[in-house]
């Protein structure tokens, strides 16, 4: 997609793009996925929150706005290499959130695995059914995306991530007031 001419509205092209990738979000938008995940997340005792590499950022500011709405939420990165001693405390009663595009990674995909034989509820926010994370999900939302250059367009992901945050503040309304 680089070797395209590109002379006129490069910018245009992928904001564009961007515009596109939300309306087919809008289009095929996973409603019941989005009320189950936000029932789940609001039941559970804690949550959990993974995504690594390209899915990372979107995974930093899933727990960010979780706990700034009073959602008890840790994020797992390999920080220090500490990934496998705090994932030993999920529980059956906490939520897994994996957040996997491509290019898929392993520790994503055995965390929520482990997770599974916790018990654990999970959810995998991931591009296709066919994700190696899906397998591991009792809740997939989807987040299809198109874009003209070589790297992914993560705006659906956050829009996603908008939705949830959003239903778990009216769910919980004063919790999320008292916290903001």
């Amino acid at each position: 997609s680089i070797s395209e001419d590109y002379s006129e509205n490069l910018y245009s092209k992928v904001i564009n793009s961007d515009i596109d990738n939300l309306k087919f979000l809008r289009q095929k938008f996973p409603i019941k996925e989005i009320d189950s995940a936000v029932q789940s997340i609001v039941q559970a005792e804690r949550v959990y929150v993974i995504g690594m590499r390209t899915s990372f950022a979107a995974a930093v500011l899933l727990d960010h706005y979780l706990n700034h709405i009073g959602i008890s939420s840790e994020l797992l990165d390999s920080q220090a290499g500490r990934l496998l001693d705090r994932a030993i405390h999920i529980w059956s009663k906490d939520m897994t959130i994996g957040i996997s595009f491509p290019r898929y990674t392993k520790q994503t995909v055995e965390i929520l695995q482990y997770a599974k034989t916790k018990h654990c509820n999970t959810i995998v926010i991931t591009d296709t059914v066919l994700s190696p994370a899906a397998p591991f999900a009792d809740i997939i939302i989807t987040a299809e995306y198109q874009t003209p250059i070589p790297f992914h367009s993560y705006v659906s992901v956050l829009s996603i991530i908008h939705c949830l945050i959003f239903g778990i503040s009216i769910n919980k309304r004063k919790q999320s007031i008292d916290f903001m």
